[in-house]
């Protein structure tokens, strides 16, 4: 399984987010730091902003599901493998109700392939593992190419 591969990416675009520069405020929660950069608008304080008000939380918990399911994977342990794509689904649908301020169009699609490539592996059923993994390798582009828009937005 190349799950190494989508997690690569996947840390590619949170090193693209947390090099965002700005600050969203000055200090205190992150509400008041989301509302201190709208004033603002300046698109990489409101990066800024959503990533330190969990944006960056639920990259980290996809980026934990991917790597259970490279255990499990390794592990030919299709049990662990349905509960790791269960807990992917999870956090790809909690993270695609959390859109990050900029153009999110990428992130949303590699969301939505995440959550697909989670319903997948939780069947448990060996082909659907590999349309999981499918779905985790278009997911792995469409994550770069939302990091190169955050990349290009903020540095």
């Amino acid at each position: 399984m190349n799950v190494k591969l989508t997690m690569a990416a996947l840390a590619i675009g949170c090193l693209a987010v947390a090099g965002c520069g700005g600050s969203a405020g000055s200090g205190g929660s992150a509400a008041s730091s989301t509302q201190a950069a709208e004033v603002s608008g300046n698109p990489c304080q409101l990066l800024s902003a959503w990533r330190s008000g969990g944006g960056a939380a639920q990259m980290n918990a996809i980026t934990a599901d991917l790597a259970k399911i490279e255990t499990a994977a390794s592990a030919h342990s299709m049990t662990a493998l349905a509960s790791a794509g269960q807990a992917l689904d999870n956090d790809a649908q909690n993270a695609a109700l959390d859109l990050p301020p900029i153009d999110g169009s990428d992130y949303t699609s590699a969301m939505g392939d995440f959550q697909a490539a989670g319903t997948q592996f939780a069947t448990g059923i060996q082909s659907s593992a590999v349309a999981g993994e499918t779905s985790l390798t278009t997911a792995s582009g469409e994550f770069k190419n939302f990091a190169a828009g955050v990349k290009a937005t903020c540095n």
